[in-house]
């Protein structure tokens, strides 16, 4: 993260702590979801918040810290309401920024606060965007690489530390994140009228090699998490690892994507090492999931002709 230039006592601190206390004094009387929410677009959205990531940047890093997981716990609360999709994602840019631009302190009740936020913004303002509009699509995109953006913040935050319950609640947010990403990647097939095809290449379309990209990094997150935590994770997070994995190789083996490119390779190393760590691990009878060890010998399969091109 950024490393903060001012002091906490700068004035130019006043946009983001103005703010902030407002909506922490407000909030005392334990304000409806539905307050909550105006209280949050008119406290925090309005076309001049951009100075407020750059106003935080003065404060302290445990202040910027505290800050921003009060955010998160206020905004989590006001999820549930209708309408509220924009707002959320606003809010889910704006502690992007603030993090980018400053040395954000926060401890683990602060993450946890923060990946609440981010598991209920993806569920309910993300996941059904990718199964409409365009408009709608490209919103919700943009709104996932934020959501991956703070997750990379967590996860150097929190480095080899991080607690059973933390790594299992960035799972469970990285799960929903997949799945909207290979939503949109099936979408954008259907549109372009790909259907099924033996052989495809991704880099004809920018969008669509983002979207891999950020499929990829996800993917390499979830990795990292299952290497430290898949002995000892519950078995209904085993089990949803292991539908998500199932979807999306439904998709690829569906498809028989055999593609000469270093993106769809990064994707296919990544997947792997996700499976082999699930199915080396199981946490349930995989005898509902005899597909899975199918498919996977047809992923393995995919993955090494790609490989020898």
């Amino acid at each position: 993260m950024a490393t903060s230039t001012s002091t906490s006592g700068g004035g130019g601190a006043r946009p983001w702590r103005t703010a902030l206390l407002t909506l922490r004094d407000e909030s005392v009387a334990s304000p409806s979801p539905p307050a909550l929410l105006a209280l949050l677009r008119r406290l925090l959205l309005p076309p001049s918040s951009p100075s407020l990531a750059a106003s935080a940047a003065a404060l302290s890093p445990h202040e910027v810290g505290s800050d921003v997981a009060f955010l998160a716990e206020k905004a989590a609360a006001a999820a549930p309401c209708a309408g509220a999709a924009d707002a959320l994602r606003g809010v889910c840019h704006l502690i992007r920024e603030v993090m980018c631009k400053t040395n954000t302190e926060i401890d683990s009740s602060g993450w946890l606060a923060v990946l609440t936020f981010l598991h209920e913004l993806v569920k309910c303002s993300v996941e059904g965007a990718c199964l409409k509009g365009h408009c709608d699509r490209t919103s919700a995109l943009n709104t996932l690489s934020d959501c991956l953006q703070i997750l990379r913040f967590l996860s150097k935050d929190l480095g080899r530390c991080g607690s059973l319950t933390e790594n299992s609640h960035v799972l469970r947010v990285l799960i929903l994140i997949i799945s909207c990403l290979q939503a949109e990647l099936n979408m954008t097939d259907k549109s372009n009228g790909s259907g099924i095809s033996s052989h495809i290449s991704v880099s004809t379309n920018n969008k669509n090699q983002n979207t891999w990209d950020m499929e990829i990094s996800a993917f390499s997150m979830m990795e990292d998490i299952l290497c430290k935590i898949a002995s000892s994770m519950s078995e209904v997070l085993w089990q949803s690892v292991v539908e998500v994995l199932r979807k999306v190789m439904d998709s690829v083996t569906a498809r028989n994507l055999i593609i000469e490119s270093s993106v769809m390779s990064r994707f296919y190393t990544s997947f792997l090492r996700c499976l082999h760590f699930v199915l080396s691990e199981p946490k349930a009878s995989l005898s509902g999931h005899v597909s899975i060890q199918r498919k996977s010998i047809s992923v393995v399969t995919v993955h090494m002709i790609s490989l020898s091109f």
